[in-house]
């Protein structure tokens, strides 16, 4: 086995050949690749998908071997994850599993899918043998990969994404500049407000971090824009202050608002969200995510010490 993986791990030579490119030009929203080959019979085959692939030497990748037993069930199959820069192959997981069907005679898939709650590659012969989540930056841009042996038959090169709007920034040069325009403002909607508490179920919630946010009023509007300072956690690379978080709209009653809330991975919900003000504090609820958060008020001149 130490014989094969030293193999594996080496960069794939002069027998392989890339079955496609697909260029990834914006923030991604879902993305799924689907490669299903028929490996040369009776033969060792290694097939590599390459993700997050900024040039011919940064990228990550999955790949994965069939040892060409040929058998009836129990056909081993391998995973080596990993990522690839100027010094070569960094290793991060290997993968050990068996298929109960033949990927010689009927073929080997690989599917990535990317969705707002993570990425995960599938590999199987006639259904998904291992599922394995997967690390993949959404705003890396770059391109999607497959790189398959040139003696093996690609019966499937599917490919499908979709994107999400490029985030938008607040109307304000500086953080500063929106501290001064608060600290003049006598609409009680409009404020400084930071984490307070929440309520959030583990595996159906969580929140993306510890924010401050600013309310602020849009011209000509009885609309708010959420406009992020501070505080996040979840995909922190994702988020610059003063980027937009998403938008308050009122609703039949003093205080109450529609909410549309931009959640860490970039992708707006808005299903069954509202939010409320009451005095200083200020309400999240996401109840079919089981989810809310408040936050409290703050002044602008707490804002440089928070």
């Amino acid at each position: 086995m130490k014989a094969i993986l030293t193999a594996l791990i080496l960069t794939l030579c002069a027998g392989f050949a890339s079955a496609a490119v697909h260029p990834v030009e914006g923030l991604v929203e879902t993305l799924h690749y689907h490669l299903r080959i028929a490996p040369k019979r009776f033969a060792k085959t290694s097939v590599e998908l390459r993700w997050n692939k900024l040039d011919s030497v940064n990228f990550s990748f999955a790949r994965i071997t069939t040892f060409g037993q040929g058998l009836t069930d129990n056909n081993p199959l391998q995973v080596i994850l990993g990522t690839h820069s100027t010094t070569g192959d960094s290793i991060t997981a290997v993968h050990d599993f068996a298929d109960l069907h033949d990927p010689q005679e009927l073929g080997l898939s690989a599917v990535l899918d990317v969705t707002p709650s993570g990425a995960l590659l599938s590999v199987g012969v006639r259904s998904a043998s291992a599922e394995i989540p997967v690390a993949f930056d959404i705003a890396a841009r770059g391109a999607v990969e497959a790189i398959a042996p040139s003696d093996a038959q690609i019966l499937r090169n599917d490919f499908s994404i979709t994107y999400l709007p490029h985030p938008q920034q607040a109307p304000f040069a500086s953080v500063d500049e929106l501290c001064q325009y608060l600290a003049a403002s006598t609409d009680p909607t409009e404020g400084l407000w930071t984490y307070f508490d929440r309520v959030t179920v583990p595996g159906i919630s969580a929140i993306g971090g510890y924010y401050t946010i600013a309310t602020v009023a849009r011209p000509e509007s009885s609309d708010y824009i959420i406009i992020y300072i501070a505080g996040a956690e979840s995909n922190a690379n994702h988020w610059q202050p003063l980027q937009i978080k998403g938008t308050l709209s009122a609703a039949t009653f003093p205080g109450a608002f529609d909410l549309r809330w931009i959640q860490p991975s970039l992708a707006a919900i808005h299903f069954e969200a509202s939010a409320t003000i009451d005095g200083d504090l200020l309400s999240l609820s996401f109840p079919h995510w089981k989810t809310s958060m408040r936050m409290r008020r703050i002044s602008p001149a707490q804002l440089t010490t928070h």
